[in-house]
């Protein structure tokens, strides 16, 4: 049964994210709405919009870490997440401070890097399953 709620969580979780989407869309003319400055207001639409890939990335992630937790697979997401750690650290320095790409490159980074933490916890799947 354990899988089958954590199938519900998925199908939850994302509805949710599509919705969510829409205010990630919309955040540049809400936050002109509310008078925030031009720069701030085009700076804060972009990161958002290239945020919504990590809403459906933590729809995943978080049915998936507590169906991890219950079958006691704690010292996975451990070593899951100092991986995560590491790859995001090394690809921030590279990418931010190295090549210079900017706010972009820090949303990429935060993309893959929940992404990486959902594959390996989807891979954790196979042994259990």
């Amino acid at each position: 049964m354990l899988g089958v709620y954590m199938q519900r969580s998925w199908v939850i979780v994302n509805a949710t994210a599509i919705l969510l989407s829409l205010l990630y869309i919309f955040a540049g003319p809400m936050l002109r709405a509310i008078r925030q400055t031009e720069a701030i207001s085009a700076a804060g639409g972009e990161f958002a919009v290239w945020m919504i890939p990590q809403l459906f990335a933590y729809a995943v992630n978080y049915p998936a870490q507590k169906f991890l937790q219950a079958q006691s697979r704690i010292m996975v997401m451990a070593w899951i997440a100092a991986a995560a750690l590491v790859l995001h650290t090394l690809f921030s320095w590279l990418l931010i401070l190295e090549f210079w790409w900017g706010l972009v490159s820090a949303v990429v980074v935060l993309n893959a890097s929940w992404w990486f933490i959902d594959i390996g916890q989807l891979h954790t799947f196979s042994s259990i399953l």
